[in-house]
């Protein structure tokens, strides 16, 4: 790793040294020669540090207990790690990225075979963020579209490497910021435009730039999150607007597939919970068997959050988030509504259980698909049960919607949630190798 100077967390952010696009990948070497795994040692030899927090401490030349990894996710052919990073008098956020995805220029440190390490916001993979985190860019940026009274930039989704998406108030009301990589971000205009000539109601784009910035404008209607809606009436709406995008044309594949993350989420489970490892690795195997559907133009991650309603909460007004649109399996969009709605129904009763004082453990076994608890809990609970009648007969279905769960655990066991991961787990390997009906 290339010395840095100054081997503080405060000088990362300052020294960036090119890596020419060469390919790094998870089994890289350190300077010295020696493997970089998930099995690194400690200095006491007694718990493991990971590879990502082995690289950082050497470039910073810090100890393992000034850093605290908060996030994890596949990025190319390798990760981005997210860690919070303690130095005296200084915390930043950084990022250890193992990708192998070439950027335009480096950010922060960079070796070749190895990785990158940047600060946040100066992802290299997202040249447009740095600026567009602060209010004085945004607001010259939308003074230029004719925006009046623009407020301060509030961070509302991150995923490092990937995008960005920043809320914005304005005297036309909300705007929203979405950074991209540069190389993407005619496709997401076109999908937003292709969309809207199909009759889908995908919110304008008001403004684009090669940097890979978007300007978009809020979606009409009420979130569905938000929305009062029948659990029927939201399925049935669904159904429409997915007849709808399938007859929109694009030349693009669909950027999600939700059995293609199998193998990162089932050996990240097993890194963090060792004694899932012979449950997980069947889960593995059972979804080999998932079959396809026919294709046609998709979402991609079409979920009720996604989804904007009308008043009275049976017609969608707004499809957001379409970066993912194109051709692909039809089966991925309901799948990724089946394995929403259980996780957001998890996440309710998980709130319930806290509000009400009783475990988690204790919420999840009494709760019902069908019933009890909270009015969120039992709202979710209808929206599960109405999706589950509509497509969990179909095994190409069941199987990708599995898999979104896989990720869903995987998420929820990195935050502790471990009743919450088990109970995922549970319903995954129910819809990977029985039919569609919901365990207690």
């Amino acid at each position: 790793m290339t010395d840095p100077g100054d081997s503080s967390a405060a000088a990362l952010s300052g020294a960036a040294v090119r890596d020419n696009g060469a390919t790094r990948d998870n089994g890289a070497t350190r300077d010295n020669g020696a493997t970089l795994d998930r099995a690194a040692a400690r200095d006491n030899g007694a718990a493991q540090l990971s590879a990502e927090a082995a690289l950082l401490c050497e470039a910073l030349e810090l100890d393992e207990s000034q850093l605290h990894e908060f996030s994890r996710e596949p990025l190319g052919d390798g990760t981005v790690a997210g860690f919070q990073v303690h130095d005296g008098a200084h915390t930043v956020t950084a990022y250890v990225d193992t990708s192998g995805i070439a950027v335009a220029a480096e950010t922060g440190l960079a070796q070749e075979g190895v990785g990158r390490i940047w600060t946040h916001p100066a992802d290299p993979h997202l040249p447009a963020l740095a600026a567009a985190a602060f209010g004085s860019a945004v607001q010259t940026l939308l003074s230029r579209l004719g925006v009046a009274d623009v407020g301060e930039p509030e961070m509302v989704a991150y995923r490092p490497g990937r995008r960005a998406v920043l809320r914005v108030s304005s005297a036309e009301g909300v705007l929203w910021i979405k950074i991209v990589r540069p190389r993407h971000v005619e496709r997401i205009v076109a999908a937003h435009r292709a969309l809207r000539d199909a009759g889908v109601a995908a919110p304008q784009v008001r403004a684009w730039s090669p940097t890979g910035l978007l300007v978009i404008a809020e979606a009409n209607g009420t979130p569905a999150t938000s929305a009062v809606w029948t659990a029927e009436g939201l399925i049935d709406a669904v159904e429409r607007v997915r007849v709808a995008i399938a007859a929109t044309t694009t030349e693009h594949r669909a950027r999600s597939a939700a059995l293609s993350r199998v193998d990162w989420y089932a050996a990240r489970v097993i890194s963090l919970n060792p004694a899932l490892a012979e449950r997980v690795s069947a889960l593995q195997t059972a979804l080999l068997a998932t079959p396809s559907s026919g294709e046609a133009t998709i979402h991609g991650d079409l979920h009720f959050g996604q989804l904007f309603l009308n008043g009275a909460g049976d017609d969608i007004t707004g499809v957001i988030d379409v970066d993912t649109l194109g051709v692909g399996d039809v089966a991925e969009d309901p799948a990724a509504f089946l394995s929403h709605a259980v996780a957001s129904w998890a996440l309710a009763v998980e709130a319930s259980a806290g509000a009400s004082g009783v475990s988690a453990a204790v919420a999840m076994d009494a709760a019902t698909y069908g019933g009890a608890g909270s009015p969120a809990v039992r709202r979710l609970a209808e929206l599960v049960a109405a999706a589950s009648a509509r497509w969990g007969s179909d095994p190409a279905v069941r199987g990708r919607a599995a898999a979104q769960l896989l990720g869903h655990a995987t998420s929820a066991l990195e935050s502790g949630h471990i009743e919450r991961a088990h109970r995922l787990l549970a319903q995954a390997e129910q819809w990977a190798g029985a039919p569609a009906k919901f365990e207690k």
